[in-house]
């Protein structure tokens, strides 16, 4: 049977490694414990085969005295044991949580070498089960069971177990206990919950954290710059919560500017590589731009990128080549009469699409060329595209006949 707890598997291979439950006996002479005067290479001894087994001699691995097995000539003193690195992770320097049969394990990864056991409320395995007081009573509960019942701290806002006051309010014990709490940034009073910072001091530095952060990930020095300048911007703009919470966002942006011209290029330009969804996304950068370095895109570019792109679309909607030709001719006479002047972007783009309704109104009827009849049953179904639709049956029969 394959055990899982939080993503990882319990296999076979695993399963050598979880330490199982030790009888309370001393291993040595037999005598019952109810608790282990040491623990040395999985075995447990009493305070009487301590004193008898354990001699005080140097350390082979620090050089200072211990009490040491005198069975063990390679035994090494526990603080030599806790300065080991994480069997599991690795890591130096950690906090140990468990002295395994391989070696330390550190508080992180203490909770791997534990027996899987069912959580007495929903019954899902967990290794890392904890004493929780549910209906009055004391059960082992897994992490997500165990916070069930906490609650955000009206005061501090933090997520805490809250317990009932003589005035009715449900707080959290800190905030209960600590009256007198001052911010050390701005020494203004805060709720105890809240620790050493206000709410907004604690923003602040979150923000600042994370522009410093971003800013690393740019290259040259006119982007950082300008990115600094719309934080500080957007700082004072929306607040320190929401500044924090949403610069991240805006740091595509500006990589794209440092990768691709490393300046602010022309409006025209950032145009054509963003497009009209790329506007959407940076509507805050932008808005900077405009209010404070009076960088604009016109209304009128944005229009015109919105056409261009609209007919592309249409124009990738034929799939006969020849189809095809004939309307890519008609777009360039079309073009044409837009660079005199004398005709829109906007209506050579409602004359292409009259035009492609009308070449698959004809290729629906299993003929390649176009008939009165379907112009007729067209303008029954678009009455309207009949005006767009006059200039393409013109060019029809100036070229077909």
């Amino acid at each position: 049977m394959l055990l899982s707890v939080n993503g990882f598997d319990f296999n076979e291979k695993f399963l050598p490694m979880v330490i199982s439950e030790r009888p309370t006996d001393c291993d040595q002479c037999g005598r019952a414990m109810t608790k282990a005067k040491k623990v040395h290479a999985g075995s447990r001894y009493c305070g009487t085969c301590y004193a008898r087994l354990f001699k005080r001699r140097l350390c082979s691995g620090c050089g200072n005295y211990s009490r040491l097995p005198i069975f063990d000539a390679k035994a090494v003193c526990s603080r030599c044991v806790i300065a080991r690195p994480c069997v599991r992770c690795g890591r130096l320097g950690r906090p140990v949580g468990k002295l395994t049969d391989y070696g330390p394990a550190c508080n992180s990864c203490a909770h791997y070498f534990n027996v899987p056991k069912p959580c007495e409320r929903c019954s899902v395995l967990s290794t890392r089960l904890a004493h929780t007081a549910f209906d009055s009573q004391m059960i082992k509960c897994c992490p997500r069971c165990a916070r069930l019942s906490a609650r955000t701290c009206p005061m501090c806002r933090h997520h805490r177990f809250l317990a009932l006051q003589l005035d009715g309010r449900e707080i959290c014990r800190r905030c209960a206990e600590s009256n007198n709490a001052k911010c050390s940034k701005c020494d203004k009073g805060i709720p105890g919950g809240r620790g050493s910072e206000c709410e907004d001091c604690y923003w602040s530095r979150t923000f600042d954290k994370r522009l410093t952060l971003d800013a690393n990930a740019l290259r040259t020095d006119p982007v950082i710059n300008e990115f600094l300048a719309f934080g500080s911007w957007l700082q004072l703009k929306i607040g320190n919560q929401r500044a924090a919470l949403s610069i991240h966002r805006h740091l595509d942006f500006f990589m794209l500017i440092d990768e691709k011209w490393g300046v602010m290029p022309p409006p025209e330009h950032l145009l054509m590589q963003i497009g009209i969804c790329g506007t959407r996304r940076a509507r805050v950068p932008l808005r900077w731009l405009a209010s404070v370095r009076g960088y604009v895109i016109s209304d009128a570019s944005l229009e015109e990128h919105v056409e261009r792109d609209r007919i592309r679309q249409i124009m990738t909607e034929l799939s006969c080549d020849g189809d095809s030709t004939l309307l890519s001719g008609y777009q360039a006479e079309l073009e044409t009469r837009v660079s005199m002047g004398t005709l829109k972007l906007r209506s050579l783009r409602a004359c292409l699409r009259a035009a492609v309704d009308l070449l698959h109104t004809a290729k629906s009827k299993g003929k390649g060329i176009v008939e009165q009849h379907q112009i007729d049953n067209l303008l029954k179904i678009k009455p309207g595209i009949a005006a767009n639709l006059w200039g393409f049956i013109s060019f029809l029969n100036a070229r077909r006949g």
